[in-house]
């Protein structure tokens, strides 16, 4: 049986257009090894279908491969699997609800609230725009923010934690954890990054991973979930 958590912090206080409950972005249990499999095979029958975008390598250490979308895209799942040891370059939220399944290994979960004082350096919120092969930043309007407290979760594996969309976090890692994403409709356009350094506005791109890299992350988590 898996543990569900809740992970929240002040991004949950922002307004929040037709919120919904983070549950509803739950993949359905019983279609996970299905949805692996199909995307091993390239095969998808109802109710998933093919997810949209292409397995990539994210700038934060982990092989991110899109696995199946339930019919009429309201959840997405998605792989993670970390390469390496790392860290989330930056505090970031999300455009969308999502709930996470760790399937091997330790995550750590820093949720983070900020204000007008704090410790620490003062942090510049820049916008952070999906665009196709990678992502932008684009300055955001609003004065500097201070983080105002920190709370870490750890969480092993089998555990099930879910957030909403606007609560701000960061994510360590060690290398070979494995997570499945189930991701909710994006409901805005952009998430929201804190930078502690003068941001570099623009594009930047996502290194596409191989088709060999891909089928081996999906069968070691076909091998864990057996």
């Amino acid at each position: 049986m898996q543990q569900v958590q809740a992970d929240s912090g002040l991004g949950a206080q922002k307004p929040w257009p037709e919120r919904k409950p983070v549950e509803a972005v739950r993949f359905p249990p019983d279609l996970t090894r299905q949805a692996l499999m199909s995307a091993l095979a390239g095969v998808f029958d109802e109710p998933l279908t093919p997810p949209q975008g292409q397995a990539v390598l994210h700038p934060n250490g982990f092989a991110k491969v899109p696995v199946a979308e339930l019919a009429g895209g309201s959840q997405r799942l998605f792989l993670h699997a970390w390469l390496r040891d790392g860290e989330d370059s930056h505090i970031h939220n999300h455009r969308w609800d999502f709930s996470s399944t760790v399937l091997r290994g330790t995550l750590r979960n820093t949720v983070v609230e900020v204000g007008s004082d704090g410790d620490g350096p003062p942090y510049t919120v820049v916008q952070h725009r999906p665009v196709k092969g990678g992502f932008r930043f684009d300055r955001s309007c609003g004065p500097p923010v201070h983080i105002s407290s920190r709370r870490t979760m750890v969480h092993a594996e089998r555990v099930e934690y879910a957030m909403d969309a606007l609560t701000l976090h960061r994510v360590q890692a060690v290398s070979g954890t494995m997570t499945l994403v189930s991701r909710g409709s994006p409901w805005r356009s952009w998430s929201e990054v804190l930078l502690d350094t003068t941001p570099k506005i623009g594009a930047r791109r996502m290194a596409p991973l191989n088709d060999t890299d891909r089928a081996r992350h999906l069968r070691t988590a076909l091998e864990v979930l057996w």
